[in-house]
């Protein structure tokens, strides 16, 4: 940051704790409206992010160590580093810049992944699922509104910071963020195929049954009675769900879905 920048290391550091607003304007808006800066600067984390994310982490246990020399009294500083590095990268996947948007969402997702091998792990999930200006979750989802060839990248990091809470992250968060059913069916919609594509996503979510509850939701949304719109869409993403994952329409626990699902689009084609 100071060489990218060519600031003094007390400005890069002020940058990442107290003055986080003007970081925030420069990954959102750039530098006098160019945005090279942040693009270099971010390219340089990301080759490094190995050795980045190995420094935090023993950073954190640092910090669990010295509050354990205290007998648990005073704040979990390994907690309060995790919490600053993670919403300093936030305001990058909200970057009108592409490139820019792209690089902070893939530090984040490796910051991710690496903290849920962790006791952090839940720390992280909290931090991604909060509400406010900081939220992850709230950012990735108008960065996928404002991008729309960001639908892997932000899948990818919605996958390291909720692997482990998919059910929760689709029933409750999700809905909660979009509480309109066609808004959060055609989000969905965007999320579900790469996050099916990665085997270790497509496994949470299958066994947590959010396949399960969606195509009960689409079912549902594509009745005759629904507004053209929410049926329209709803129709599209249980067809494309029963492409991506055929057994849990063909071998599920209803006989009767494939049938039920050939109904609807019948229905809709006349």
């Amino acid at each position: 940051m100071v060489q990218q920048l060519h600031i003094r290391a007390a400005q890069a550091s002020a940058l990442l704790t107290t003055n986080k607003r003007y970081l925030s304007h420069i990954f959102i808006h750039g530098v006098k409206g160019s945005y090279e800066t942040m693009n270099n600067w971010l390219s340089i984390l990301l080759n490094n992010i190995d050795e980045i994310a190995a420094l935090l982490l023993k950073d954190v246990r640092s910090g669990d160590q010295s509050r354990r020399r205290k007998a648990g009294v005073g704040q979990d500083q390994g907690s309060v580093l995790v919490i600053a590095v993670l919403t300093a990268f936030q305001p990058g996947i909200l970057s009108h810049d592409v490139s820019v948007a792209h690089l902070a969402a893939s530090v984040l997702t490796s910051l991710g992944n690496a903290l849920s091998l962790t006791k952090h792990g839940t720390l992280a999930w909290d931090w991604f699922t909060s509400e406010g200006p900081e939220s992850g979750l709230l950012s990735a989802i108008a960065c996928l509104k404002r991008h729309l060839n960001s639908k892997t990248w932000i899948a990818n990091l919605m996958d390291s910071y909720c692997r482990a809470h998919m059910r929760e992250l689709f029933s409750t968060y999700l809905r909660a963020a979009m509480p309109n059913p066609l808004s959060y069916i055609a989000l969905v919609h965007d999320l579900i195929p790469p996050l099916v594509d990665n085997r270790g996503s497509n496994e949470a979510i299958q066994q947590n049954g959010v396949i399960n509850q969606l195509l009960s939701l689409a079912i549902r949304s594509s009745d005759p009675q629904m507004s053209p719109d929410l049926r329209g869409t709803a129709l599209a993403f249980v067809t494309d769900l029963w492409l991506l994952v055929p057994a849990a329409v063909e071998v599920g626990g209803r006989k009767d879905l494939p049938k039920t699902i050939l109904s609807l689009l019948k229905k809709a084609a006349r």
